[in-house]
C-alpha cells in the first residue's frame, strides 16, 4: 500500500474572513488528515466540498483538525473516509472577520491500494 500526503498552506488576512483553496486531489481513499496554525483572533470551521458545493467534511472548529496526542499515527488524527481522484474546495471560515492574519496547513492522507 502506498501512501501520499497532500499538503497544503492558506491564510485569512486580517480583515477577512475565508480562505478557500481549490485541490485536485490523488487517487486512492483520503483517510485522515491533520491541521497546524497558530491560534486564530476568532474561532474557524473548516470543511470539505466537492465541484457542487456539496460538504464532503461538515463545517467543525479548527480545534477538531489538530493531531491528539495518544494512540497511533492515524487515529491521532481527523477521520477522513472519502475517495480522491476528484477536485474538491478546503474552506476556512470564521463567523467574524480576523483581527491578525491566521496562517495554517492541512495534511490530507490518501492511501493507494
Amino acid at each position: 500500500m502506498k501512501t501520499i500526503y497532500k499538503s497544503f498552506k492558506g491564510t485569512i488576512t486580517s480583515g477577512t474572513n475565508e480562505k478557500s483553496i481549490a485541490l485536485d486531489l490523488d487517487t486512492g481513499e483520503v483517510v485522515v488528515a491533520s491541521l497546524f496554525a497558530s491560534v486564530p483572533s476568532k474561532d474557524v470551521s473548516i470543511k470539505i466540498l466537492d465541484t457542487s458545493g456539496s460538504a464532503i467534511i461538515e463545517p467543525s472548529n479548527y480545534k477538531d483538525w489538530e493531531q491528539r496526542q495518544g494512540g497511533t499515527y492515524f487515529s491521532s488524527k481527523k477521520p477522513m473516509g472519502f475517495q480522491g481522484g476528484q477536485k474538491v474546495k478546503v474552506v476556512a471560515t470564521s463567523v467574524e472577520n480576523q483581527t491578525a492574519d491566521w496562517t495554517f496547513e492541512v495534511i490530507l492522507v490518501i492511501q493507494q491500494a
